[in-house]
């Protein structure tokens, strides 16, 4: 589809090799060892093949931009074949470090655009991934985010390693750092061991070796509110701890009834019969011993009024056959008494993912965690100062460069070393952080504490798991240390970046030409800022002194931020829509006055979101929130799209709303609107869609797209047409509106697919 456009396509406004894009997007997103995004937790990020793909697309010239190398239409779609051959080669997560095949790619870039390469820039830098795959081609890289932990997460990519590859080539560069990463890494874990070990109590047994503790099992409790009984009742869903083939193990309760009040205890058990369900239901609870029921109302009440308590269920080991269950024995228990951190995080829970939490009387980040918690994280903080003054003296003796400059200053001598080594174990701790609250779960058919932000939110959570952060097993400092030092060995680290916090609305690149790739907010369905509060408050204890600039504010900015979010500046649900689309066409307006020509905008759009039903020529059309906001702004900015394509770039359980999974982004791609662009009637743009739509949505059902996931997908090439237009005009001679456009685009999709539309 030309869109009216008369300038010059590149590859990716033509044609893309969807399938083997989507078959690598896929397969990466089941890897995890020395992948970056196992630096730190990040929403939605993009991964590597599709970022990768995508760039190389934009950058590179369609074969028919050159008649006088590519004179027939079937010479054209020979030279696309070989170049989607290459783009499916790099889309591979085995390409990562394919030095020849990058050298290829390279080549082909510097065919299109000559030896100088374009400068990318990414306003809303996020997770990293898009500075990092721009840097690993060769390009120059800058970047932004109004997120702090976004910005130090991109530094930790593509800004620090080539400083440090740089001051340590006679040293194997970043395989060294890796190395310095696991050596420091083991000291801080004996630094803090020798402060608080002994709060975790080996078990002993009888005659044998004590195997390695690797987690305590929780619960929250309250107290029966039968008077007659006045037990606490732990607060869980499931009794059972795991529920592998012949390895069961769960809790049976034991009521002794000969003191003046009955006394529950919980004894180990392997038998599946014995161990009965959980005390939580849907709407309540009972107690165990009574049989008492309570309504969840009622436990809103007791967490408010500060009656919520805690009891220790289980100790997990690590056993020659598996995991092995033990019931808490009493020096376990002595040695939490107490306990006194250093510090405790007393900065407020705020936004989206404070509602539940605040009604349970959980308003504080010093209330996600327990007393032992606290301390152990607390220390390793303590730690990483410390472990920063440890590398500084050793780093005095190496072959460093004589700089004096500090990290922040772009420096290159033994203090940026010092505290560089520090940002990535820093980023251990924040690994730990993520394993080692109460927010965390025990997964009973793996064995293993689960993440607190598996999800987009911060959840109640009524029994829990503690890491023992000392173990080997998955949330020990050990494991968090291998896991920062095995992806900062296959960071690109060459060229240049510039990360650096700022309001992409106001912010400007310094290069002089840009292409724009980017993954801006999706409306209302993540809220960054909330949940990165949750690593920030930790960062800014550990790497204030590092940037203290990125580090002032005492939480993360939310005001600014371009999310559609009612829990901030008291906003109804019409001003959060206005501001989120205001700001993106304030970026979008800055951005178009700083792309160069030659190159589209590459925009991602991932999120879904329940309908509205308008009235349009006396009929009904639906229409949706987040698109209508996007896209209103895209075109209000002076934009027009001229490609749109479906990317398998979600996990399975990736960005929910409602009961619906999201498993594609859209990717629109950009162009500024021609000044000659047409004016057209709804009869013509409706005629344009009937004849361009299906040829689309075929093509889009050969690249796998789900079902549930074609409308989102199909919208985007529907607004190709409506874009295309300097205006349609309705057949009252008034401009068609975006709400309206979309409602027909859904119409039109009706009429030409298979697949039904979604229910009312």
């Amino acid at each position: 589809m030309d869109g009216f456009l008369s300038s010059p396509k590149q590859l990716i406004e033509v044609a893309l090799p969807l399938k083997a894009i989507n078959a690598a997007a896929a397969r990466e997103k089941s890897l995890r060892v020395g992948h970056p995004s196992t630096l730190q937790l990040w929403w939605s990020r993009k991964p590597m093949a599709v970022v990768r793909a995508l760039l190389v697309a934009a950058l590179v010239d369609d074969p028919s931009v050159h008649p006088q190398r590519f004179p027939t239409a079937a010479a054209q779609q020979a030279e696309r074949l070989r170049l989607f051959r290459l783009i499916g080669k790099l889309a591979r997560w085995e390409s990562t470090a394919d030095k020849a095949l990058l050298k290829k790619v390279r080549y082909e870039l510097q065919s299109s655009l000559g030896a100088e390469l374009p400068t990318l820039y990414d306003p809303f830098c996020g997770g990293g991934m898009i500075p990092l795959e721009a840097q690993r081609l060769g390009l120059p890289v800058e970047a932004g985010d109004l997120n702090p932990v976004a910005v130090l997460t991109t530094k930790a990519m593509v800004e620090i390693p080539p400083l440090v590859e740089g001051a340590l080539k006679a040293e194997a560069g970043l395989v060294g750092l890796a190395e310095d990463i696991r050596r420091y890494g083991a000291w801080l874990g004996q630094w803090v061991y020798d402060r608080i070990g002994r709060y975790y109590p080996p078990i002993r047994v009888k005659g044998g070796q004590s195997p390695e503790v690797i987690a305590y099992l929780w619960a929250r409790t309250v107290r029966c509110p039968n008077p007659a009984c006045g037990v606490q009742i732990p607060l869980v869903t499931t009794f059972r701890l795991s529920r592998r083939p012949h390895h069961f193990a769960g809790l049976v309760a034991v009521v002794d009834r000969q003191e003046t009040s009955p006394v529950l205890q919980l004894q180990i058990s392997h038998d599946p019969k014995r161990v009965p369900a959980g005390t939580l239901e849907r709407g309540g609870g009972h107690c165990l011993v009574c049989g008492n029921a309570f309504s969840r109302e009622w436990l809103h009440v007791q967490g408010r009024a500060g009656q919520l308590g805690l009891r220790m269920l289980a100790m997990v080991a690590a056993g020659p056959q598996g995991r092995i269950y033990f019931e808490p024995t009493k020096e376990q228990q002595e040695v939490l008494e107490g306990l006194c951190p250093s510090w405790t995080p007393e900065e407020p829970l705020v936004g989206k993912a404070a509602k539940d939490l605040a009604s349970f009387g959980i308003t504080r980040y010093a209330d996600l965690f327990t007393s032992r918690q606290l301390l152990a994280l607390t220390t390793f903080c303590d730690g990483v100062a410390a472990v920063r003054e440890r590398i500084y003296q050793d780093a005095l003796v190496r072959p460093l460069p004589k700089d004096g400059r500090s990290l922040q200053e772009g420096g290159q001598g033994a203090r940026a070393y010092a505290e560089a080594v520090s940002v990535y174990l820093a980023l251990a701790v924040n690994r730990l952080v993520n394993r080692n609250s109460m927010g965390c779960v025990w997964n009973i058919a793996g064995e293993k504490i689960e993440q607190t932000l598996a999800r987009q939110a911060l959840p109640m959570i009524w029994n829990f798991a503690e890491v023992q952060p000392f173990s080997h097993a998955t949330g020990g400092w050990q494991g968090a240390v291998e896991w920062i030092a095995d992806a900062v060995a296959l960071l690109p680290a060459q060229g240049t970046a510039d990360v650096h916090l700022a309001d992409a609305a106001k912010a400007s690149a310094k290069a002089p030409s840009l292409v724009i790739c980017t993954d801006p907010p999706y409306y209302d369905t993540i809220h960054y800022a909330d949940l990165s509060d949750f690593f920030y408050i930790w960062l800014r204890r550990m790497l204030r002194p590092v940037y203290p600039e990125l580090f002032a504010t005492v939480l993360t900015p939310k005001t600014d931020e371009l999310v559609a979010s009612t829990y901030h500046a008291g906003r109804s649900p019409q001003a959060a829509q206005a501001h989120f689309q205001r700001g993106i066409q304030q970026t979008l307006e800055h951005l178009r006055r700083q792309a160069d020509p030659r190159y589209p905008v590459l925009w991602f759009y991932a999120f879904k979101q329940a309908h509205r039903t308008k009235t349009v020529d006396g009929g009904k059309v639906r229409t949706w929130i987040g698109w209508e906001a996007m896209l209103s702004a895209i075109l209000a900015s002076g934009f027009q799209l001229t490609a749109a394509y479906p990317l398998r770039t979600e996990r399975p359980q990736g960005l929910k709303s409602g009961n619906d999974t999201l498993a594609t982004s859209v990717l629109l791609v950009l162009r500024p609107k021609p000044a000659d662009a047409p004016t057209g009637t709804r009869q013509e743009f409706l005629a344009r869609l009937r004849e361009t739509l299906p040829v689309q949505l075929a093509a889009l059902q050969q690249t796998g797209i789900a079902a549930s996931d074609l409308l989102q997908a199909a919208i985007g090439w529907g607004m190709v047409c409506f874009s295309a237009y300097q205006t349609v005009l309705d057949a009252d001679g008034m401009p068609l509106s975006v709400a309206a456009a979309l409602g027909w685009i859904d119409t039109v999709y009706a009429e030409c697919c298979d697949f039904p539309q979604e229910a009312e």
